[in-house]
């Protein structure tokens, strides 16, 4: 994670990625796909413009239209 050119992306069913990662960041927010839209807005707001991490748990094929573009970077 700490040596990618790019965000990292883990496939992670066994849930020990997950718990690594929120060990080793004690600040990180965390997006779902059952969240209401304002609320995934409101926090990736605040974490791109504070550049905090972000953690997106228990993704689908697809991501949300919003988040779509900051995936492609």
């Amino acid at each position: 994670m700490d040596n990618s050119d790019r965000w990292p992306l883990m496939i992670d069913p066994q849930m020990q990625g997950n718990n690594w990662v929120r060990c080793m960041e004690k600040d990180i927010s965390k997006i779902k796909p059952t969240m209401d839209s304002k609320q995934i807005t409101r926090i990736l707001k605040n974490c791109i413009t504070m550049g905090t991490p972000l953690l997106l748990e228990d993704s689908e094929e697809t991501f949300d239209p919003m988040v779509e573009p900051l995936l492609g970077k």
